[in-house]
This record gives C-alpha cells, structure tokens and sequence, in this order.
C-alpha cells in the first residue's frame, strides 16, 4: 500500500530536486511507516529528512516515539531532548504520548524533565 508513494517519492525527487519538498514527503511517509508498524522503514525516511534540516523538531519528535515505543529510552531520550530544544513543546508532549509510556518510568526521562 504504501509502494505508490515511494515511487511518487523517487519521481518528485527526479523532477524537481526541491529539497524541502522532497523532506516534507520523506517525513509524511515515516510518518506512514509508523503508524502501520513500519519502524524501521519509519527511521529511515526520517532520518533522511534530517538531512535537510538537523534541527526539524517534528522529525526527531518521531524519532523519539519510535524509540520510546521500541523501548530504546536512551535514543528515545536523546532525540527527545533534541527536539525540546527546538521547542518544549515536544517535551510536554512526551508527558501524555502513550508511545513514551515506559521510557516516562526511567531516571534519564526524569533527568530530561528536570533540566527544562
């Protein structure tokens, strides 16, 4: 189901070599992965937004869900704790997200809380 957009992907790559817009569809298509279960894929079509902007909150916002929901608080918590640098928002968000419910337990996820 989601090959159709991968390929729309690749070709709006090719014709138009908008960085940006091809971010914005790389990350709606992690964001697709995701939340059918995808992780893996989901990482890496974030990941390859990052490469148009290191500091794109939402991305490393997702970045962190995934970790969180995969159990993986230390890469969880560090992505977090990028992204509440772009804005707290993303922190407070992490509060009631249910993917971040077993990482909210640790001692790192308390440490990040404290030091904002």
């Amino acid at each position: 189901a989601l090959e159709p957009l991968r390929r729309a992907l690749q070709l709006d790559e090719k014709l138009h070599r908008d960085p940006l817009s091809i971010a914005e569809c790389q990350f709606s298509l992690g964001l697709a992965y995701a939340r059918t279960g995808h992780e893996e894929c989901a990482l890496s079509e974030y990941r390859d937004a990052l490469r148009c902007d290191p500091n794109w909150g939402s991305v490393l916002f997702e970045i962190a869900r995934v970790h969180a929901h995969r159990n993986r608080v230390l890469d969880a918590v560090a992505y977090l704790a990028n992204a509440a640098q772009q804005d707290d928002f993303y922190l407070s968000r992490a509060q009631h997200d249910f993917d971040f419910d077993t990482v909210r337990q640790t001692p790192e996820f308390a440490r990040l809380v404290a030091a904002t």
